[in-house]
């Protein structure tokens, strides 16, 4: 291969026909679905197998934001893979920065904290347009400017 050079009409093909791949926050079944891909080679390394990834854990996944995308989502599996100590891989093995700080509160004060989180999650994206973060949210925006008031934004 020495001396070859790639050419340069060839890369002006591939350069115009640019692929783009969304985030896996915008697609979570894909990142539940490139994480059960990804499992089977770092589950074999295993001198004790898991029989899988939890339901639960699968939810987490498919919550996440995933900030780092797939490097994120591999580097998580494999620290989950090797911290697991049960029969499958669990939302604390995949998090364990929340199992840490998990503390049981009522419903109502969960359900309110979550929902802020999303809603900011989704202003923060949409650059403060309301409207926008509704049809994200899905919910009107009476709804979400209701919701907005409640939560203290």
């Amino acid at each position: 291969m020495e001396g070859h050079r790639f050419r340069a009409d060839l890369l002006d093909i591939l350069k115009a026909h640019e692929i783009v791949v969304p985030p896996l926050a915008d697609r979570p079944d894909d990142a539940v679905w490139l994480a059960l891909q990804l499992f089977p080679d770092m589950n074999a390394r295993r001198n004790t197998p898991l029989d899988g990834i939890a339901a639960t854990a699968e939810e987490s996944i498919r919550a996440h934001d995933w900030p780092g995308n797939g490097r994120e989502l591999r580097s998580r599996l494999i620290r989950a893979v090797d911290a697991a100590a049960g029969t499958m891989v669990l939302t604390s093995d995949l998090f364990p920065e929340r199992a840490a700080v998990q503390n049981i509160r009522p419903l109502a004060e969960a359900r309110d904290a979550a929902e802020k989180a999303q809603i900011a999650a989704a202003l923060e994206r949409t650059n403060g347009q309301v409207g926008e973060a509704a049809k994200l949210l899905r919910v009107s925006r009476t709804t979400l400017w209701e919701k907005m008031q409640k939560l203290g934004f």
